[in-house]
């Protein structure tokens, strides 16, 4: 009797496995990209989680592996003078918010639910869209944006997530096999305090770079005197240039992308970093392609500038931040246009919905008076 067709059922057996193991991608990458912050003043956030939500995409990077959480529909604010759209530079050649799938936005933003999508314990009828898919295997890209301080970062500029909380949820992921290896990359003022309460022994193989040290601000990199607002941070800014101008799949490390993007002088502050990778404190031996697999000059981010990079201003498109005057880290040429955005915070205070339930209570208020006077005529 042949042994042919159980030999070719042995072998279509392993393809098939061999095919289930390719799409599940042992060190596929998945990303979790939150901006915390609301209002118009605070586009440049946005802006900063838009641009590395493409670097990913360039990467070749399902969106099904990216969670997207962004505290501001800032693309539909009435400020923007370009409805529906979101820049990263002044020449305004690449919309961010093109071909963009986000997850959780506006109040749905919240610290509970930023702990939910990491730890994976979310309600029952939370759809599979919104939750992150990983496991043992998986690597983690995590990038955090927006106001921070000593040992937290402010969600919706009223509730906080700590560094301690960080690390404890970092430490579920680990004993529930949700990772193995995650880089977290911090945009904020003093970002390096988050690091604070990491620990080697509860968050293995976990790297952190944080744009800030202690008592430093994060600042903006440029305004766009046509949007009326900084478009984008100094160091997200660095980070996205050294893949147009520096990343090697092969060879590039973290420590590289380290020392190439910790110039204080064009940062105004000192890069942070902390290693739960045993034996390599400084990020020596960590790859970036652990993180970010697939060449980007391949998708026109590399080589002689082009694509989202060449927008951001690699080549021609930005130009220096070189005000004199600051807010929150923001830098002015002149002090009207200070004063202008000083004025335009104070404005913005004011939550919109806030507004409209001001509104609803003088119409209902204004019912009552006409039910008076009728009233009384009759």
């Amino acid at each position: 009797m042949s042994s042919y067709p159980t030999s070719t059922a042995f072998l279509l057996l392993l393809l098939l496995l061999h095919a289930h193991a390719s799409s599940s991608s042992p060190s596929a990458t998945h990303a979790v990209i939150v901006s915390t912050s609301r209002y118009w003043f605070n586009y440049r956030h946005t802006s900063n989680a838009l641009s590395v939500y493409h670097l990913l995409r360039s990467q070749n990077v399902p969106d099904s592996n990216i969670i997207l959480m962004l505290a501001d529909d800032l693309p539909e604010n009435v400020r923007n003078i370009e409805h529906g759209k979101m820049y990263g530079e002044r020449k305004r050649t690449n919309d961010l918010y093109e071909n963009v799938e986000v997850d959780y936005s506006g109040r749905d933003v919240t610290v509970e639910t930023f702990l939910q999508v990491l730890s994976g314990r979310h309600s029952p009828s939370t759809p599979d869209s919104l939750r992150l898919h990983t496991t043992k295997e998986s690597n983690v890209v995590l990038y955090l944006t927006g106001h921070g301080g000593d040992e937290f970062l402010k969600f919706q500029d009223s509730t906080e997530v700590s560094s301690q909380d960080l690390s404890l949820v970092f430490s579920e992921m680990h004993l529930l096999d949700r990772y193995s290896k995650m880089l977290l990359i911090v945009d904020t003022c003093q970002a390096g305090t988050l690091s604070s309460s990491f620990t080697r022994e509860k968050n293995p193989n976990l790297f952190f770079i944080g744009s800030s040290s202690k008592n430093e601000n994060s600042y903006a990199h440029h305004t766009s005197e046509y949007l009326g607002v900084a478009v984008i941070d100094r160091y997200t800014r660095a980070f996205l240039k050294y893949f147009q101008t520096s990343y090697d799949p092969k060879t590039s490390t973290l420590a590289n992308v380290i020392r190439e993007t910790n110039n204080p002088q064009e940062l105004r502050a000192s890069i942070s970093w902390w290693s739960g990778f045993e034996r390599d404190v400084d990020g020596e031996r960590v790859l970036l392609r652990w993180f970010f697999e697939n060449n980007v000059k391949a998708v026109g981010l590399g080589g002689n500038g082009g694509g989202l990079l060449k927008g951001l201003g690699f080549g021609g498109g930005g130009g220096e931040g070189v005000g004199i005057e600051e807010i929150n880290g923001v830098e002015f040429e002149k002090e009207e246009e200070k004063r202008k955005v000083e004025v335009e915070m104070e404005i913005e205070y004011y939550d919109i919905e806030e507004v409209r339930n001001l509104n609803l209570l003088i119409g209902i208020a204004g019912v009552f008076v006409a039910a008076s006077v009728a009233w009384e005529v009759l």
